[in-house]
């Protein structure tokens, strides 16, 4: 597969479609994030991460661990391939 000319979705693109797709309020969702990544974002926070180009350099590794921890798995689930939430842990940390 050439990939080359083909823009494929960062990883912040792809966390807000899944959170999106769930038909939550952005407000919960960012409330969630908050929570677990000890973050402060409010509701204009993805129009800020989007005026940067989607470059998330800015985000604390929390941040970027909790958004890979619902698309990884999104992911693996489009390839029918099942983590134990221990092992998908383990390999997020791996890979941040």
């Amino acid at each position: 597969m050439d990939l080359t000319n083909t823009r494929i979705p960062g990883l912040f693109e792809r966390w807000i479609s899944i959170e999106r797709a769930s038909g939550r309020p952005m407000v919960d969702i960012l409330a969630d994030l908050n929570a677990v990544a000890g973050t402060n974002y409010k509701h204009n926070w993805p129009s800020v991460v989007a005026g940067r180009g989607y470059e998330l350099e800015r985000c604390p590794v929390t941040v970027r661990r909790y958004m890979m921890r619902k698309v990884l798995a999104d992911e693996l689930a489009a390839m029918n391939i099942e983590l134990p939430k221990n092992k998908l842990d383990k390999l997020i940390l791996f890979l941040t």
